[in-house]
């Protein structure tokens, strides 16, 4: 019975000392949400196994779309939509030419000239709300319905007198690593 004991107490304060060590923490959902970093580096903090799948990239009208999942261990958790107009050459060869890299590398690479407009807008929204035909049916593929609460971030990254609209949905699978 003793030796249980023993045994029981070392497996104990092996336990604790690995719940007490120095990890970094995972931010609360609102800071990820109102973070104005880097979303790839958001996404890399929280999981080594980030990867950026392209769903659609073409020609829209006069808007050059980009429409990508980024995924944490092959699970989507938001799907990015990015609009370049064709005024706005810069981005339009920077959406042409990511194919599967996060674009994030080059918005905010350093000396790049890009910058984020101050009111980032953030929403919740319903699946049906959603007015991309694409971003919708995937997000609704992967059994999202209108129960589930999806967040909506508007940004405008600028260089010079350019521009391009990104729209991210955040879903709710997110909640598995913040």
């Amino acid at each position: 019975m003793k030796i249980c004991r023993n045994f029981f107490s070392i497996i104990l304060l092996i336990f604790l000392i690995s719940c007490s060590a120095p990890n970094s923490p995972s931010p609360s959902f609102n800071e990820f949400l109102y973070s104005k970093s880097s979303m790839t580096k958001q996404l890399q903090s929280l999981d080594a196994n980030f990867k950026v799948i392209l769903l659609y990239s073409g020609m829209d009208g006069t808007n050059f779309k980009r429409i990508s999942s980024l995924n944490l261990s092959n699970k989507p958790v938001i799907i990015g939509l990015s609009l370049a107009h064709n005024d706005s050459p810069y981005f339009v060869d920077l959406l042409k030419n990511a194919n599967t890299m996060p674009i994030g590398k080059k918005l905010f690479a350093k000396n790049s000239g890009i910058y984020r407009d101050p009111k980032m807008n953030i929403e919740q929204i319903e699946l049906n709300n959603i007015s991309s035909i694409t971003v919708k049916t995937y997000i609704a593929g992967l059994g999202f319905t209108n129960n589930d609460l999806i967040y909506k971030r508007t940004s405008i990254f600028r260089k010079d007198k350019e521009y391009m609209q990104v729209i991210e949905y955040i879903l709710p699978s997110i909640h598995n690593w913040i």
